[in-house]
């Protein structure tokens, strides 16, 4: 998981990451371009100019989602 990428074009492509570009944009401009860079307290992104809490969620929301989309299924197992 903390190799997911914030750089434009570098995950999937620039829609990859939706809904907050402006806070894309500046995290990459202090150089954070994998999950394993953010700060442990996410509430501390919403310094950036216009983001909020709800832009934090929103990237909150998304690394949860491709996290959850990227885990690998166990085998199912009977027992009969």
């Amino acid at each position: 998981m903390f190799n997911l990428i914030f750089r434009k074009g570098a995950y999937a492509d620039e829609l990859s990451w939706y809904r907050i570009p402006s806070l894309l944009r500046q995290l990459n401009e202090d150089e954070i371009e994998k999950v394993g860079q953010l700060p442990k307290e996410l509430v501390i992104l919403s310094k950036y100019s216009i983001v909020g809490i709800g832009t934090v969620q929103k990237l909150f929301d998304q690394i949860k989602e491709k996290q959850l989309n990227s885990r690998v299924p166990e085998p199912v197992t009977s027992q009969l």
